[in-house]
Parts: structure tokens; sequence; C-alpha cells
């Protein structure tokens, strides 16, 4: 049967169970460092399965209540294996669709493939609206990033950039605890970089991370860490949030300060000046953030006629935390200024104007 005799559903089936049994291919040598010659061939076949996928899934009408059952019959085709039942809920089915997807990650020949590949999997969340998909997606980025990726003349610098973007975005933004995710990058990961000869150092826990794409790593800490504290309900009169509720956001933001300040000592590790320009946008946008978002929740917990004192010293800490980021934050503006680094200098004034 021709594909232009197909109906729109019919089409659709037989461009989703096209792709559910490839053969298991080894793109790279067996030394693993080179690739094996019809590699351009395998990346530009993936790449565009991906990508079609990726629009299907992301088709508007899809998550139409009308349209459900093709929804559910796609990623059924994508997460059963020949003898399994398939579950009637669709976020287990899309998670199952994403735990088959997952077998891709190991076969993937350059670090640009995850562009699409990620976009298929986050069309799959977004069209069911699965949480439990989205930390799985989470988990794939985790993988990803923990790949040592051999660069090609098949990809620019720009394409790996975004893809590392990409990537990040998803690690941070759809993990179980985006700060604490931040938090071990900062704590773990980074200090590996710092102190190598000749700044080329590589990160063993995220082999991705090294000292020439640090800044990309660094702009997307920053952009999680002020999302979180945005994050933070705004209080609504007459509904004041049980004590518990409120120490939980008292202690998320004295985690985004301590993960601030360490991301800010940062800058003077890597003297770079797009992690200087990163520091200085996204570290305005943060102190506005809490003064919005944080500020209320301070408020309360270190009222005077307060008993619990802990809370008040878990405060009194945050701020002394907050200050000496600040006090970065000072120092490198009046740097720029005094140097007359006007490309510096232009970031802080757009970053106070947008206020």
């Amino acid at each position: 049967m021709g594909l232009t005799r197909l109906t729109g559903r019919e089409s659709s089936k037989l461009e989703v169970s096209s792709f559910t049994h490839p053969q298991s291919t080894n793109i790279r040598d067996d030394d693993g460092d080179s690739f094996s010659p019809d590699y351009p061939a395998q990346c530009e076949c993936l790449t565009l399965l991906f990508k079609i996928l990726a629009v299907f899934f992301a088709w508007p009408q899809l998550s139409d209540p009308m349209y459900s059952p093709l929804l559910h019959q796609s990623l059924e085709i994508l997460s059963k294996s020949p003898h399994s039942s398939v579950s009637k809920d669709i976020g287990l089915v899309a998670k199952g669709a994403c735990v088959y997807l997952e077998r891709f990650c190991e076969h993937l020949p350059l670090l640009s493939c995850t562009r699409p590949y990620v976009t298929l999997l986050v069309s799959i969340c977004t069209a069911c609206q699965s949480s439990v998909a989205q930390k799985r997606v989470a988990k794939i980025c985790t993988q990803l990033l923990k790949h040592s990726w051999v660069e090609s003349t098949m990809e620019t610098t720009q394409q790996r950039t975004e893809a590392l973007e990409y990537l990040l975005k998803y690690h941070f933004e759809w993990s179980v605890e985006p700060l604490k995710a931040v938090e071990e990058m900062c704590t773990k990961a980074v200090p590996e970089l710092i102190g190598e000869d000749g700044g080329q150092g590589v990160s063993s826990i995220f082999p991705a991370l090294s000292s020439d794409n640090f800044p990309c790593f660094y702009k997307n800490m920053m952009i999680t860490v002020v999302s979180q504290i945005k994050a933070i309900p705004l209080p609504t009169k007459g509904a004041q949030p049980s004590s518990e509720v409120l120490l939980d956001r008292l202690q998320s933001i004295h985690l985004s300060a301590n993960v601030l300040h360490m991301l800010v000592t940062f800058v003077k590790s890597f003297e770079k000046r797009a992690v200087l320009s990163a520091a200085l946008k996204y570290g305005t946008l943060y102190i506005e953030a809490l003064l919005k978002f944080g500020m209320p929740v301070i408020d309360v917990e270190f009222r005077p006629h307060k008993i619990l004192t802990s809370s008040q010293d878990e405060v009194l800490t945050l701020l002394k935390t907050l200050q000496k980021s600040t006090r970065c934050f000072q120092t490198f503006c009046g740097h720029s200024k005094a140097r007359d680094d006007n490309p510096i200098t232009w970031v802080t004034c757009v970053s106070c104007s947008s206020r």
C-alpha cells in the first residue's frame, strides 16, 4: 500500500512503528576514539528520525481528547515489547516510551544529535503531561552529560553549544530537586576544573563539562537558581501557610543563596568574560526575584515574636551569605567601571533598567 493511500492516522502509526526496532550498529570503532566510515550517514538518519517523530508528537491537536487514542497507540508502539502488556495509564505508557528511547543514549554519535533526540522526549512528555516521564527525561539528560563526546567536522561549535544548553536545561529543570542538581555540579564537578594546568581540565563526573565550555554550564546553572526563586508562591491575603511549608521555603531560599555564592566565587577561578557577564546579568535577576518572592517568607520567619529561634538563625546565615555575593557583584561592577569596560558595564545597566 502506498503512503498516498494511507489516512493520517495510518501514516502516523507507520511512521512510529518503523522506528521501534532499529538494528544495533557500532558507530564508533573498537578503540572508541574514532568513527566508522559510515557514521555520517548513520548520524543523519538518526537526526532525521528524531526530528520527524518530534514533529509528530509536538502536533498541538495530539493532546486533544479526540486524538487521545492515536497518542496512546503511538506511545504503545514505542513502549511495549512483543510479549509485554500495555497499561491504560497514559503517563506510564509515556514513561515506557522514554525507557525504550533511552536505549539510543549509547548510540548517539555526536553531541549535536542529542538536541533532536531530547526534543523528541520533551515532545512526548508535553503531549502526555506526565511528570513521571519528565523525571525519566531528566535522568536521560544526566546520562548524556556523563558521556565523553568526540568533536567532529560534521558539527559546528554553535551546534554543540546549543545541544549542550538543551541538555542542561532539562537536566536541571526536570530533575527531582533542581537546586540540589546545581549544588552537586558546583561542589563535585566544577572543582575538578579548577587548578588544572593550562585550563584544559575535564570533569570525571560529567565528562561533557570542560574548561572550554564552562561558560555554557555556568549560564544554565545561574538560570536555574533564578527560576527556583521565582517558583516560590507569593503570599495571599487570608491564607497563611503552615510553619512546615514556610520552613521548607526558607530552606530552599537558603540553599539557593549558598549555590549563588559558589557560582559567584567561580568568576575569579574562570577568568572569562562570558562567565562574568552571566554572573552580573543573572545575579541581578536573582536579587530582584529574592526581594519579590523570598523576602515575604524571610519576613514571616524573622518576626520578633517568633519562638522558632532556629529559623531566625537560618535567616541570619542566609543574609550573611547573600551579603558576600552582593559584595562580589559590587566589586565586579566597580572593576568594570574603573577599567572603562563598556560591554560589562552595559550588561549591568541593562539588568538594572529592566526592573
